[in-house]
């Protein structure tokens, strides 16, 4: 692959796949129809994690970031982390 500057080369590089986590927690955004900043202000986190878990800049939360979501987001903790394929609760 070529590139036109160091920057986008950069870029490339940089850029990472988001976690089961975060690609479960995006999949649970769309089932539910919320973006990160409304999803953020119930649950008490902040969108911008919110944001780097389905970026794939952060790859899994902490016990309460988990509980909050999946808590909103009417969402089994399990399934956000990959050991369930149901989302149900």
């Amino acid at each position: 692959m070529a590139f036109e500057t160091e920057e986008e080369e950069t870029l490339s590089t940089t850029q990472t796949k988001p976690s089961i986590f975060g690609q479960r927690l995006k999949a649970a955004r769309d089932l539910r129809e919320i973006k990160a900043y409304p999803l953020g202000h119930k649950s008490g986190i902040d969108p911008s994690t919110i944001d780097n878990f389905v970026n794939g800049e952060s790859e899994w939360p902490n016990g309460y970031t988990l509980r909050q979501l999946s808590s909103e987001l009417n969402i089994s903790a399990d399934y956000l982390l990959g050991l369930n394929e149901l989302p149900e609760r």
